[in-house]
């Protein structure tokens, strides 16, 4: 691909290392493909998104049938590699003390960090699993105040997301999202107390909710409609589930509806989840007061087709919406992506995204990459104190010929197999833990083992850790010289000294603000969850 879009270019960096990597028969469609993504999301999100994302789609084609060939992979010796494991294994079972605090400090550290990915990979994942993603856009109200600023609200009219879908161009359907609420169903004597909503078909057509039996395009024919989850299904009608088609329920406060289809349990990575849908044509028959402009009883979200211009589609809409208002000071619209609106909920005084959840999701990242480097901290403090028991092997080795870089390597297999060991222990107990994390986040996170991104993400940790925790060690064991070693005689340590009281001060450091920080939330939280309001809330 030798031109681009006038004065748009992806990332320099990203596209080079690209062009590096990727086989010279598969570099024209996919630099292709990633450049057209690319601006895609700069169109629908900012220019920072566009780029984090183009830089994810390339780490993403760093799988063995993409990567180029590089010429002639040096040959292993094996019989080298097996001394290295022997001596390292026969070193860690000589020192048991320091192996098993080396080991169960660091594997201490990478559960937490460990559980603590998953949760940021879990909330990151919100709402990205849907096929149409790129298409779907929530419509959101932006209303006046003095001084210029704006507030933004998510609820919008009927007659406006409807008039979007019939009246402008590139607008491929609406769905409505209304509040989920919490009601008695009856089937028979059956009574289950579940959430739902309403909704209609493009809800399960632009949304990545599988249907498994049904047809859900009922709910835009039949206001007497409802699909349910396959979970309310076998809690309604047990082990005859599947034949729930065409079976009436009774919602306590809103009638009698016929099951018309049933889906799979919306995923936990979904900010929807309703265990019903029935027909939006229902609520409407029962609040005509939606078919006003002015009324805001609802959420929606278009569909766009793949070509559609969402900034176009804004303008378009805006105007139609300004057109049924009265006064100077009218309220406006904006598109937010769906899969944005989970994470990205806060707004400043301009409209413009200030925050959200993705403050949180972006403390545990940090949080979690302290924690990692206070581990190796502690594994080079740990490992460089033991430099003296050390010398001996390494005189010994220096004078019967080893070389610096055989040394280096035998230092970095025996941190290799720590931080392997360590990571071994770590997924056990994550395991172990992951249900009391569960219960204390109120999520259903699990370990995926069946997903290439969990084992590329240890073999990442892995290599990560092993270097930042064997490195300095393996650079100063290997620089000692033999004859001063023989001599009794160590080189200066003083520097080293310092090096390691550096360390120490800065992991303490790390250690007191992550100390800190978790203090000051848990103030945060407290003050929120108690503060007076100044009204007795109790029997309100």
């Amino acid at each position: 691909m030798d031109e681009f879009y006038e004065g748009i270019e992806p990332p320099r960096l990203a596209h080079a290392f690209l062009l590096w990597f990727i086989k010279p028969e598969l570099s024209e469609e996919v630099e292709g493909d990633l450049y057209e993504k690319y601006i895609k999301r700069i169109q629908s999100t900012s220019h920072f998104k566009a780029k984090l994302e183009y830089w994810y789609q390339v780490l993403h084609y760093l799988r063995p049938f993409a990567i180029r060939h590089f010429g002639v992979i040096p040959k292993i010796n094996v019989g080298m590699l097996r001394n290295y494991l022997k001596v390292s294994f026969r070193n860690l079972l000589k020192h048991k003390g320091y192996s098993l605090i080396n080991i169960f400090g660091l594997t201490a550290s990478l559960t937490v960090v460990f559980l603590m990915l998953l949760w940021v990979r879990h909330e990151w994942s919100m709402d990205k699993f849907h096929q149409e993603e790129a298409n779907l856009y929530q419509v959101k109200r932006t209303i006046p105040l003095e001084n210029n600023t704006l507030d933004v609200y998510a609820g919008i009219s009927y007659p406006m997301i409807k008039a979007a879908a019939d009246e402008i161009p590139g607008v491929k359907a609406w769905i409505p999202i209304g509040y989920p609420f919490q009601d008695n169903l009856q089937w028979n004597e059956q009574i289950i107390r579940a959430s739902g909503t309403f909704g209609n078909a493009a809800y399960f057509q632009a949304f990545s909710f599988p249907v498994l039996m049904g047809d859900a395009n009922q709910l835009d024919q039949s206001q007497n409609a409802i699909v349910i989850s396959r979970q309310l299904a076998i809690n309604l009608f047990g082990i005859d589930w599947q034949n729930g088609i065409g079976k009436t329920i009774h919602i306590h406060d809103n009638g009698d509806f016929i099951v018309q289809a049933i889906y799979e349990d919306m995923p936990d990575n979904s900010s929807l989840q309703n265990q019903f849908i029935y027909s939006f044509g229902a609520h409407l028959a029962a609040n005509d007061w939606l078919l006003e402009w002015g009324n805001n009883g609802m959420q929606g979200v278009i569909w766009l087709e793949d070509n559609a211009d969402p900034m176009q589609v804004r303008e378009i809409l805006e105007g139609m919406f300004h057109d049924h208002q009265d006064g100077d000071r009218k309220e406006g619209c904006f598109l937010q992506p769906f899969s944005d609106h989970y994470l990205y909920s806060h707004f400043n005084s301009k409209g413009e995204v200030s925050g959200g959840r993705i403050e949180y999701v972006r403390i545990f990242l940090i949080a979690a990459i302290l924690l990692l480097i206070i581990s190796c901290i502690n594994f080079v403090n740990l490992a460089t104190a033991r430099a003296t028991e050390r010398a001996k092997e390494v005189g010994v080795r220096r004078t019967i010929g080893a070389q610096r870089d055989s040394l280096i390597t035998q230092f970095l297999v025996e941190s290799f197999i720590v931080t392997a060991l360590s990571l071994v222990l770590t997924v056990v107990f994550a395991w172990f833990l992951l249900p009391y994390l569960n219960l204390l986040t109120e999520k259903s996170l699990v370990i995926p083992f069946k997903e290439p991104f969990l084992w590329m993400g240890l073999i990442a940790i892995l290599i990560i850790t092993s270097l930042l925790a064997g490195a300095y060690p393996a650079l100063v064991l290997s620089s000692f010289k033999p004859i001063s070693i023989l001599k009794g005689k160590l080189m200066d340590a003083r520097g080293e000294a310092t090096f390691r009281k550096a360390l120490v001060v800065f992991q303490f450091s790390l250690a007191l603000l992550l100390i800190t920080g978790a203090l000051v939330i848990r103030d945060q939280v407290n003050y929120i969850q108690n503060a007076h309001l100044g009204i007795a809330k109790d029997n309100l």
